[in-house]
């Protein structure tokens, strides 16, 4: 009987599992669709600013999986086990996919649909501006290694390349904080001091 009773529950666990990837797979294609349709549109010279506020809500969502992302380092860092991370941990690889994708639609409404129309202005841009494409440069390289092939051929090199985000998660505090202080300001000031603390934290238990 309990032989029957833990292969149920883990042919639920690996369905759920399956189901849980196949979301991520679906939430990938919608991205994918709507950024190449913001492009269309700005190319074609259609009004691509209805998508406005769509990008914006893109962005905090970005901002918020982000911070998500990086709560299981932190917490393995401190030497907090919880059941509730280990999901996060789990998945991270693919929610830091959905983070990139997310970011890319808020910065091709935002930012690169008007680069089509009116060209490169980089002179004209702000500061805010610079470190939240700056951040998006080094996102598109873990978002394109973020894969079993680059873990494997890459080896040591992946796992420098990844710690980029110790440098992304500055300007991402930038970007939202050059604007104006909010509750976005807030809640990435706070995963950015939680990230520093457990490092020091980690290197001083060593």
């Amino acid at each position: 009987m309990w032989q029957s009773l833990a292969e149920a529950v883990f042919s639920f666990s690996v369905s759920k599992r399956k189901i849980i990837l196949w979301f991520f797979l679906i939430l990938y294609a919608f991205l994918t669709i709507i950024i190449l349709f913001a492009l269309r549109t700005a190319v074609t010279g259609s009004n691509y600013l209805f998508l406005y506020p769509q990008a914006i809500l893109s962005g905090k969502i970005s901002l918020v999986v982000f911070c998500l992302v990086m709560i299981p380092g932190i917490t393995r860092r401190f030497g907090i086990r919880n059941k509730l991370v280990f999901p996060l941990m789990m998945y991270r690889r693919y929610l830091g996919i959905s983070m990139f994708l997310l970011a890319m639609f808020h910065a091709t409404v935002v930012r690169f649909a008007s680069f089509v129309e009116e060209g490169l202005p980089f002179k004209n841009l702000l500061w805010f501006e610079i470190s939240g494409l700056t951040a998006l440069f080094f996102l598109s390289f873990m978002f394109v290694t973020s894969n079993d092939f680059s873990v494997k051929h890459l080896g040591f090199w992946w796992h420098r390349l990844h710690k980029l985000i110790y440098i992304i998660m500055w300007l991402i505090l930038f970007h939202v904080g050059l604007q104006r202080m909010s509750i976005w300001t807030l809640l990435m000031a706070a995963a950015v001091t939680l990230q520093v603390a457990s490092y020091f934290y980690s290197r001083r238990s060593h």
